[in-house]
């Protein structure tokens, strides 16, 4: 009866009910808050963070390429304008000497001017009767002068009566000059001058010369001399549809000095600021590419270059630039806007695996 008893009172005392299995451990709510980070890094955040770097690439790659085609558009329309615009001036030097009309002033100026020079009342008749052929010609084709070179070397006519009328380009003073060159370069066949800095003018100057022949005879009696008028140029090089805030086209000799102004230097800058960089040299060697490179500023630029071949010997260089920075605007936004993605989904997930695993600890510890 005692052992009942006090079996019975043991099973009393024992009071508080048996816990069966393993206690927990500290550690395991902390295994799993890593477990979970693991698994939302690698299962999620990693394989977005991947595939928008990838996508990232892509798009960097594709607004890149727009923004080399836009200057590649930019550069081929220059070139076929500034190519038209030479073809038509030969072609106007060419119908205006071979016309047989203005052969018979050519020669009535150069029978007169040996006659008796720029003073007697022979030339006055003669440049009253013929003088505005080459006025309209000047006028119409907006050509700074059109002048009339005997062959000993004398202008005998000017159509804007510059200081050139009555000199000799073969002596003196002009003959250090580009009128010389052009005039000399006449006598044998049509030919364009290089842009050089012509002192009687005081700017820069383009020649265009042409041999001009005796009515019959076709004998060579005298040269056309057009001096081009350089804003011709400038307007077509200046004109910046599609280039944004930093954008320009130029043109670039072979002596690497600019001829067009840039829009970057207020002052007149054609054959007095050098362009030796890599997208000019290029092009003079006879190159058609693209690149980012440093421009004359020293401006990290997106260019587009080619080469424009004035004549057989004279070769331009003509590049069209936008600043890195603006041309890859987009990309930056883009990029900016990956980084936000990717920092707010990180913490995104960061505040939900929190949440998860104060709930399971507090289940656990329950």
């Amino acid at each position: 009866m005692e052992q009942k008893h006090t079996a019975k009172g043991h099973h009393h005392e024992a009071g508080h009910p048996t816990v069966h299995g393993p206690p927990v451990k500290e550690g395991r709510p902390h295994s799993l808050y890593y477990y979970l980070m693991f698994f939302c890094l690698f299962g999620s955040v990693l394989p977005f963070i991947a595939a928008n770097i990838t996508t990232y690439v892509i798009t960097r790659g594709v607004i890149k390429q727009k923004a080399f085609d836009q200057l590649v558009s930019i550069r081929d329309i220059k070139k076929t304008e500034m190519e038209a615009f030479f073809f038509e001036r030969r072609a106007d030097a060419f119908q205006l000497s071979a016309n047989n009309v203005f052969k018979t002033v050519a020669a009535s100026y150069v029978d007169t001017f040996h006659t008796g020079g720029l003073d007697g009342d022979a030339y006055a008749e003669i440049d009253r009767k013929y003088g505005a052929i080459l006025i309209s010609f000047a006028e119409a084709y907006q050509y700074y002068d059109a002048m009339i070179v005997d062959m000993d070397g004398n202008v005998v006519a000017s159509a804007r009566d510059r200081p050139d009328l009555g000199k000799n380009v073969l002596t003196g003073p002009y003959a250090q000059t580009p009128l010389k060159d052009a005039f000399v370069m006449g006598k044998a066949g049509i030919d364009i001058l290089d842009m050089k800095w012509y002192e009687p003018a005081n700017h820069p100057a383009m020649f265009i010369s042409a041999p001009i022949t005796r009515d019959l005879t076709e004998k060579t009696i005298a040269v056309l001399v057009v001096h081009l008028d350089n804003r011709k140029i400038n307007d077509i090089m200046t004109q910046r549809s599609g280039l944004g805030e930093t954008g320009e086209t130029y043109l670039v000799g072979q002596d690497f000095s600019l001829r067009s102004d840039s829009r970057f230097i207020k002052e007149p800058n054609v054959l007095k600021t050098k362009v030796d960089t890599r997208a000019a040299r290029e092009a003079l060697a006879g190159n058609t590419d693209t690149g980012v490179m440093r421009n004359y500023r020293n401006v990290k630029v997106l260019t587009a270059y080619t080469p424009i071949n004035i004549t057989y010997d004279v070769r331009w260089a003509l590049i069209v630039d936008m600043d890195k920075d603006e041309a890859l605007r987009m990309e930056s936004s883009v990029k900016q806007q990956f980084l936000y993605i990717a920092a707010s989904l990180v913490l995104l997930w960061t505040v939900i695996i929190l949440i998860f695993h104060r709930r399971m600890v507090g289940k656990v510890m329950t």
